[in-house]
């Protein structure tokens, strides 16, 4: 399987989500400094995901407890990234 090129549009086709699944600009922000803002925050927490990842597998033999620890701050990251996209969508 070949990797996505996330930065070629044509390399990828969109999912269409339902409306209740897509985010929303608050009341009052400019929509285009919201979604950069939004776009901006999820690729820079995919990066440091990665880059603790990678820290945590390189040293994981030496370090396994520093290591798990590692995993654990990635995955209370995850969590709180998923918490904060959320205050994006629509209320049920």
């Amino acid at each position: 399987m070949t990797p996505v090129d996330w930065s070629n549009p044509d390399s990828y086709t969109r999912i269409a989500f339902a409306d209740e699944a897509m985010p929303r600009v608050p009341l009052g922000d400019d929509q285009d400094a919201a979604t950069a803002l939004v776009n901006e925050a999820l690729a820079l927490k995919r990066e440091f995901s990665s880059k603790l990842r990678v820290i945590a597998n390189t040293h994981g033999d030496a370090a396994p407890t520093s290591a798990e620890r590692t995993f654990e701050l990635d995955e209370a990251i995850r969590q709180a990234a998923e918490k904060w996209f959320n205050r994006f969508l629509p209320e049920p």
